[in-house]
């Protein structure tokens, strides 16, 4: 046959995925980190072949000579056996099982490497691992994993080689993590000669669905048929190709083996990827697939918003649970509470269908859409409940726009607008304070602001291209007042008695602002002499705690004063040492 008639026959029955050699296939495949690379071959013919009519070969990066490089195998394969090609430079573990090593193995995951059985002058494609001819990139991908990176085991279930690749080659396949060797050296749970290899199974977390601060341990049953289970080992890490952490199981009776110290805490929705290998009296291993668990994702608001402008769980789906405030067109906002960070952005993308006061519980993804933390992607969404919606949140100009109060309702009282309408539906206003925008793309003001109008105004504080912008949603969220009477919504001023009091050697001190402004806390002694000096410069509106610690000062009575804004107050306190 000339090599032209010889490749077309090769390609054509590669294509219909015949074999002569029913049985004889590749049974796994590492993929490793450097020259950690082997591939195994497995007779399941039921006889001893001869391994001289075999050739295996590689093509690399899309080639479509499928002969550019080749190893031709030499001796028996007795019917249950293995044989094991291996790089030179691999790592102890997989040189033990190789029974050959070779350049072949110099390959990559865009290599395609082909199982050949010489027949008279016919050359028959047996097995294959990716497509002759074709570079698929990186790698092609196979199962949950690829060939690249990965180690891969055929399934259980397959007696054959199969050349059809792509359509159902890559499809039998087990995916383990890169560099895992265990099973090398043998095929499925019979070894080549005769050991029955341990089976892992009804593998199970405890608790089933940890939250992040719950250890973990796992449980398996490990039989095995022809001898004992000698050891277990629970292998783990963050990404199922690279379990690299190792705990030692131990036996709780029956079949049962439990880990002997547990999987440590994690955070909210880490996914934790893990897997259980057995070995018995004659060293052979058994293992379960790689397997995983979440992190439970229920999380308060405040958690999902994080300290700082982006979400510190960015991409992950989570859970949260609060009360629908405020709803427009294609999104609404919900609360949790009323302090800082509360509340988050649930985009929906069309109507939604909830009311404002309903109680619902929100899982998504979380996206940090222009810097707005928001649930996207189409959450699912789940009334709980109903009732009243948080009251809005009282704040000068200042303080709402700032990132705290993201997605909140909240309340800016005696507002002067300083820039008017602009196309896009914003403008300016201030307090004295501050300077907030505000949109009224949700609500029109009917007529259009004007400079130096007057309103106390109510909506969802959003962040929009760049800006802190307040969105009024409904009526009554914009109300006109005159500037010259406005009340301030925010409190009043005031200072508390300390407490303890007498005390030794710390105190607390509480006072309100009813504004931001700049004030000072100053304790002086009965001469009229400044001690201490507990707070100096600009504090925001509402109530405030201070801690004083007299350690460095004698016995007696002592006077704090409040000075803020035109305002000013002093209590008595006494020192018992």
């Amino acid at each position: 046959m000339t090599s032209r008639n010889l490749l077309g026959t090769l390609l054509g029955l590669a294509i219909a995925g015949q074999a002569l050699a029913a049985g004889v296939f590749y049974s796994e495949y590492i993929e490793g980190s450097s020259n950690n690379k082997a591939v195994e071959i497995y007779n399941g013919s039921g006889a001893s072949i001869n391994l001289a009519n075999y050739v295996m070969t590689r093509s690399n990066n899309g080639d479509a000579n499928p002969w550019a490089n080749r190893f031709s195998f030499t001796g028996t394969l007795g019917s249950g056996c293995v044989f094991v090609i291996a790089n030179s430079s691999a790592n102890a573990a997989i040189l033990a099982e190789a029974d050959a090593t070779s350049g072949l193995t110099f390959y990559n995951g865009d290599d395609r490497l082909g199982l050949y059985e010489v027949v008279g002058t016919d050359t028959i494609c047996v097995d294959t691992i990716g497509e002759l001819g074709v570079d698929p990139g990186a790698a092609w991908t196979v199962g949950s994993g690829a060939t690249a990176e990965y180690t891969l085991r055929r399934m259980a279930g397959i007696v054959d080689g199969n050349c059809v690749w792509p359509g159902s080659g890559e499809l039998e396949w087990d995916v383990f993590p890169q560099n895992d060797s265990a099973d090398l050296g043998m095929h499925g749970s019979i070894g080549c000669a005769g050991n029955v290899n341990p089976e892992v199974s009804n593998v199970a977390t405890i608790p089933a669905v940890p939250t992040e601060d719950d250890p973990v341990d796992v449980v398996a049953d490990i039989i095995d048929v022809d001898g004992t289970v000698l050891m277990a080992e629970l292998h783990w890490g963050l990404a199922s190709n690279a379990l690299t952490n190792v705990i030692a199981m131990q036996s709780i009776g029956g079949d049962a083996w439990q880990t002997m110290v547990q999987i440590p805490d994690h955070n909210a929705c880490t996914v934790v990827y893990y897997q259980v290998v057995g070995t018995d009296d004659a060293m052979g291993q058994g293992s379960s697939p790689v397997m995983s668990y979440t992190v439970d994702c229920h999380l308060t608001i405040p958690q999902i918003q994080g300290a700082t402008d982006v979400s510190p769980y960015e991409n992950a789906t989570v859970c949260t649970e609060g009360i629908v405030q405020r709803v427009v067109a294609d999104r609404f906002f919900i609360q949790d509470g009323t302090a800082v960070r509360s509340g988050i952005t649930v985009f929906t993308g069309t109507a939604p269908t909830v009311l404002v006061g309903d109680l619902v519980e929100v899982c998504g993804l979380i996206d940090e859409y222009f810097n707005l933390t928001e649930f996207t992607a189409d959450p699912s969404v789940t009334v709980l409940g109903s009732g009243l919606p948080y009251a809005p949140v009282l704040l000068d100009a200042a303080t709402a726009a700032t990132e705290d109060y993201e997605s909140m309702l909240v309340t800016v009282a005696a507002l002067t607008v300083t820039a008017e309408q602009n196309n896009f539906g914003e403008f300016l206003l201030a307090d004295g304070r501050g300077v907030i925008q505000a949109d009224v793309d949700f609500f029109p003001i009917d007529p259009a602001p004007m400079l130096d109008d007057c309103y106390t105004l109510t909506g969802i504080q959003f962040y929009s291209f760049g800006d802190y912008t307040l969105f009024p949603t409904e009526a009554g969220d914009v109300v006109s007042c005159n500037v010259a009477d406005a009340i301030d919504l925010v409190g009043s001023f005031s200072l508390n008695a300390n407490y303890p009091n007498p005390f030794n050697p710390t105190t607390t001190i509480d006072f309100t602002l009813a504004q931001t402004a700049e004030m000072t806390l100053a304790v002086h002694d009965l001469a009229g002499r400044q001690v201490a000096l507990l707070v100096n410069g600009i504090q925001s509106a509402g109530a405030h705690s201070v801690t004083f610690d007299a350690s460095g000062l004698s016995s007696g009575v002592y006077f704090y004063t409040l000075s803020a804004d035109g305002f000013q107050d002093t209590r008595k306190m006494v020192l018992l040492k």
